[in-house]
């Protein structure tokens, strides 16, 4: 897994996002830096997912969008934070 996410780092759909970012999608701060972050979130492991390869083009595949660090860091607690109710039969 670890692996995988480590090759989507240099995939060229992340790099043209983050050469694209002009501002954060969410709050449109201006950074010098940008998080890329899928839109819909992939999940932690393939056991979410039907097959390898629907998780591997969620990964390679999805939406992106650049975020600032701290609109990154809450949209990520709120994608765990809803999966973990979801797994848990909570929506």
């Amino acid at each position: 897994m670890a692996a995988i996410r480590r090759i989507w780092y240099w995939s060229p759909n992340r790099k043209a996002v983050k050469k694209a970012a002009k501002a954060c999608a969410l709050c449109g701060k201006v950074c010098d830096k940008y998080d890329i972050d899928h839109i819909v979130p992939v999940g932690p492991k393939p056991a979410e997912w039907k097959n390898w390869d629907q998780y591997l083009n969620s990964m390679f595949e999805g939406k992106l969008q650049a975020l600032c660090k701290e609109c990154h860091k809450e949209k990520t607690a709120e994608d765990i934070r809803v999966m973990r109710q979801t797994k848990k039969g909570i929506k």
